[in-house]
């Protein structure tokens, strides 16, 4: 997500605000009522889809040339791009990409602080770390500390141009609000942004980020099961007559049912699906 507080809880008004891509009233968001977000640090990142004179360079040369180029990196480890074409399959005008490089930009996490949320509150992570923490008396915000640092890992920031960001949001939004799968209900079709979800598809199906995202989401995975066993013994320590209700608590939380590495999958997907949507 972009520097900014991220998308609320959706309410009717707010998606669909959010599928027109405009701004409004948002909170941090959070994981069993604790915040996430850290400052987003974008020192030293870039965006790993290149755009301007050099990626319009890129893309006039032959296929074999992009065959050969498109995977190569720079000294910071990051893709050149790839040959998807953005939005149609004319690909993108010279105006379009010079307008998106010079565009503000804003510091998105690739891996999304909302698929955790949907993630942890639809897999029981939540439903069992309030009953476990109440039993040990260890608070959710200490609990959820590691996991925390690990979705706002640096890695996980790229800069993005501010209206990708919000199209991201929206997208993120749509995706949630409909089970998480790669077949939830699209955005409705505009022509004009389109593009944008073509430049989106090739963001998050880029080098750097496929290298980087189904790591984490399977850190997040085995972290969100660590927890939840820990905090499963350390009640069971604490209050031995007690220690069916730890069980039972600890058996609330379902880590096959969206796991990070399926959501972090089907979201993809549903990007590919969005960006090819006429």
């Amino acid at each position: 997500m972009c520097v900014a507080p991220t998308i609320a809880a959706p309410t009717s008004r707010g998606v669909a605000l959010a599928e027109r891509g405009q701004l409004y009233a948002r909170e941090t968001t959070t994981v069993c009522g604790v915040s996430i977000r850290l400052t987003a640090n974008c020192a030293g990142r870039k965006n790993p889809v290149h755009l301007g004179k050099r990626a319009l360079l890129e893309r006039s040369g032959s296929d074999s040339e992009h065959s050969s180029s498109h995977e190569s990196q720079d000294s910071k480890g990051n893709s050149q791009g790839s040959s998807f074409k953005p939005g149609s399959s004319q690909g993108a005008s010279s105006d379009s990409e010079n307008e998106f490089a010079k565009e503000e930009t804003e510091c998105d996490h690739a891996v999304e602080l909302q698929l955790l949320k949907f993630s942890a509150e639809s897999n029981g992570f939540c439903d069992a770390m309030k009953e476990l923490a109440e039993l040990t008396g260890v608070s959710l915000e200490k609990y959820l500390e590691d996991l925390k640092g690990m979705i706002n890992q640096q890695t996980n920031f790229y800069p993005i141009p501010k209206s990708w960001n919000q199209q991201k949001n929206a997208a993120t939004m749509k995706f949630r609000t409909g089970g998480g799968t790669s077949q939830a209900p699209l955005l409705p079709h505009d022509h004009d942004k389109q593009i944008i979800w073509g430049y989106l598809k090739q963001y998050v199906n880029s080098g750097p980020v496929k290298a980087m995202a189904p790591t984490l989401a399977s850190k997040l995975d085995t972290e969100m099961h660590k927890i939840v066993t820990d905090a499963e013994a350390a009640a069971k320590k604490k209050q031995p007559a007690k220690a069916k209700e730890a069980t039972d608590a600890a058996a609330k939380f379902k880590p096959a049912v969206h796991s990070m590495a399926t959501v972090w999958t089907q979201y993809i997907a549903y990007i590919d699906r969005l960006a090819a949507s006429t």
